[in-house]
């Protein structure tokens, strides 16, 4: 079998250097560069592998205890294993590879690490790479309440620490960080995290019924940080809709589906095909709370125009036509009485107007 190689040697805090390359892997993990190095060669592409080392020599037990992230027009996570050595889990296109890549390595505790390598294309990066442990004297800490609708402390909400990067499949229940840390509050509504560097972290709020409550900060050197969180219960809405299925743009004429569904903020979007809110990929339209507003966006952009507009307070029956070029695939507010218009993920038109929302039991 080929294997490309292509070493590259980062060395942080006075270790010493060495070149690694396949054969210093595990045996185990050499049976997925191999899957990497069949996936490179028979579609092009590229891969990044390598080691993490600590500088004050802790052991590391798997991604839990440190991230490595690649981020060029992508945000991919690399999986770590025991020990620190850490595989991407896919072979990436080539179109991502450019002439510069950047690697992210994170752990608490320790600097944040942002490596810049130049990333051949049809080939496998080898890299090594460090972590330097922050000083006593610098470490900082956040702490805070959280907070019900009523600004009373919520009592039983889960707190979750961790890095805005890509998620590395230990996912909370917000599904878009990574936790390292997490925590429940007490009758006083208190959470407390210590030892942190001067890190970008991510702090989430969330419990049974509400809409999550996430913010990003980042502390200077020794600060101890403070941030409150509140928590308000999820929201419902009614929307009725018209869906065409085979293409046109028309809503008077052609394969039409019409009805009305009952949307909880949560885990679902909407998916028009299907005439209700499901979780499987294919859904054209998310609804995401923030504190108590409500906001659409696209679920998956397909590079085929697909996207969402808002006709703003008008006469539902009185849209008969989709426009053809004014999709929009960032955020949308969800406003009652607006209707709305979506080119699906199958690139068929839907329209649907917002009837009431409502705080769900």
């Amino acid at each position: 079998m080929k294997k490309t190689i292509v070493c590259v040697i980062i060395c942080l805090f006075n270790l010493p250097a060495f070149a690694i390359d396949y054969k210093d892997f595990p045996p185990d993990l050499q049976k997925i560069l191999d899957l990497r190095i069949a996936e490179v060669n028979t579609n092009g592409g590229f891969c990044v592998a390598g080691v993490i080392t600590m500088s004050d020599g802790a052991r590391i037990r798997s991604g839990e205890d440190v991230m490595v992230n690649f981020c060029n027009s992508i945000d991919e996570p690399l999986w770590v294993y025991k020990d620190g050595w850490f595989i991407m889990g896919r072979a990436l296109q080539s179109e991502y590879a450019r002439e510069r890549g950047k690697l992210r390595v994170r752990a608490l505790g320790y600097e944040p690490n942002d490596v810049s390598i130049t990333i051949p294309k049809g080939e496998i990066t080898y890299i090594e790479l460090g972590a330097q442990k922050t000083s006593p004297e610098d470490l900082a800490s956040i702490e805070g309440v959280v907070l019900n609708d009523q600004n009373e402390p919520f009592s039983g909400a889960r707190i979750s620490l961790g890095f805005p990067f890509a998620n590395h499949g230990y996912r909370s229940d917000t599904g878009d960080t990574y936790s390292h840390r997490e925590m429940t509050t007490g009758q006083n509504g208190q959470y407390s995290f210590k030892g942190l560097s001067s890190a970008e972290h991510t702090v989430t709020a969330y419990a049974g019924g509400c809409a999550y409550h996430s913010i990003r900060f980042t502390s200077s050197a020794g600060e101890a940080a403070t941030k409150n969180l509140k928590l308000y219960r999820n929201r419902k809405i009614t929307i009725d809709y018209v869906y065409q299925a085979d293409g046109n743009r028309s809503f008077t004429e052609g394969d039409l589906t019409k009805g009305t569904v009952e949307w909880v903020n949560g885990h679902d979007g909407m998916d028009f095909s299907e005439g209700k809110a499901v979780e499987h990929q294919e859904r054209d339209l998310e609804m995401r709370q923030d504190q108590d507003e409500l906001k659409f966006q696209i679920f998956y952009s397909n590079g085929s125009g697909n996207g969402i507009y808002d006709e703003g307070e008008v006469d539902f029956e009185s849209i008969t036509e989709a426009d053809e070029n004014n999709h929009y695939i960032g955020a949308k507010p969800c406003i009652i009485g607006h209707v709305y218009v979506v080119k699906t993920y199958e690139n068929n038109f839907a329209k649907f107007i917002v009837k009431s929302i409502s705080v769900s039991k």
